[in-house]
């Protein structure tokens, strides 16, 4: 999970060794993989956490990340559909009862990669 830099100092005592720890979460074990910088938000100054989670195949998903400089919006957009396709591949050969859900198929509808600043 990465740390708003306000959590990293109330509850981890700005203590640099925490990243790496794994740490309880509402009956979860996380790790700690990095502190964000002081006044970074997202999406607004209450969430102070931020940690992975797997999609249930029907809901909307959103993904943060950062594009590599000199990619564009739409580079990325094709990227991701790609990965999709493979795995919407990758998840028609899963045995019958595999474990995880199965991306729907539509790949090429639901990407949208929005730059923020």
């Amino acid at each position: 999970m990465l740390l708003s830099h306000g959590a990293w100092t109330r509850r981890f005592g700005a203590n640099p060794d925490v990243v790496g720890t794994v740490v309880d979460v509402r009956g979860e074990r996380r790790t700690v993989v990095g502190v964000l910088a002081e006044g970074f938000y997202f999406p607004s100054p209450r969430e102070e956490v931020w940690a992975p989670f797997v999609p249930h195949p029907d809901s909307a998903t959103v993904v943060l990340g950062r594009l590599r400089e000199g990619v564009s919006a739409g580079q990325a957009a094709t990227e991701v559909r790609a990965i999709l396709q493979r795995m919407e591949g990758a998840a028609d050969r899963l045995p019958a009862g595999g474990a995880g859900g199965r991306p729907s198929g539509d790949s090429q509808n639901r990407v949208r990669v929005i730059p923020l600043r």
